[in-house]
């Protein structure tokens, strides 16, 4: 088995890993951007409302207006999750150390 090797630095871990899960997500540049900065900044409550004043200031964002729309873009991908009216990450974005994956050719 051939194993591919993509290093990162603790920085840029979750950009790079959800760049890479990509092809799956299906994600615009912006949306993996938005996703990242939430995982970094609240893995455990994405979208509170202090996380929301964080991601703006981050990105740039003009207003929490802007960045409500990317989080229900990544609604309706099934990256976020709605559940007892808070938001939870999809477990397949949030990042893992090590990752194996296996193709078959069938």
């Amino acid at each position: 088995m051939k194993v591919l090797q993509i290093n990162s630095t603790s920085q840029n871990f979750t950009s790079d890993y959800l760049t890479m899960i990509n092809g799956v997500l299906k994600l615009t540049g912006t949306e993996l951007k938005v996703l990242a900065a939430f995982i970094d900044i609240a893995p455990e409550k994405p979208c509170s409302a202090q996380s929301r004043k964080q991601v703006v200031e981050l990105l740039g964002f003009k207003s929490v207006a802007v960045l409500n729309n990317f989080i229900k873009s990544l609604k309706d991908k099934g990256v976020l999750i709605l559940q007892d009216g808070q938001y939870r990450f999809n477990p397949v974005v949030l990042p893992l150390q090590e990752l194996q994956l296996k193709f078959s050719v069938v």
